[in-house]
């Protein structure tokens, strides 16, 4: 069963541990007149998602697509089955573990990707 997908790079559901998602709000201060703030708001809503997963031996150079999409450096489609918008891939961690004569059995991973508004 397909869970996300990312430009063509798709990720079946058991593959993903987790879809950690954060919102930062940008605002300017200004200075405090009569001890009253002001708040002044300077952009969008900065949204950042964090994909969690792992693969098994077999998959473990699965990644090497997605990095390559990721070396474009330009927008691609994040598609999940309520949602669908466009994000840039900010970083893929990797972490081999599970080491059996130097050989890895499992890689983990978080993506880190940021939302795209237009």
């Amino acid at each position: 069963m397909t869970w996300c997908k990312i430009a063509d790079f798709i990720f079946e559901a058991k593959e993903l541990e987790s879809e950690e998602r954060a919102h930062n709000f940008s605002y300017a201060t200004i200075n405090r007149v009569d001890n009253h703030p002001l708040y002044q708001d300077i952009g969008k809503d900065n949204e950042t998602i964090n994909l969690k997963g792992y693969y098994i031996r077999q998959k473990m150079d699965k990644l090497e697509n997605l990095i390559n999409i990721a070396k474009q450096k330009c927008p691609v489609r994040y598609t999940t089955i309520k949602y669908s918008f466009n994000v840039i891939i900010v970083s893929i961690k990797r972490v081999r573990k599970i080491m059996i004569k130097d050989v890895g059995v499992r890689e983990e991973f978080i993506i880190t990707l940021k939302r795209v508004y237009e």
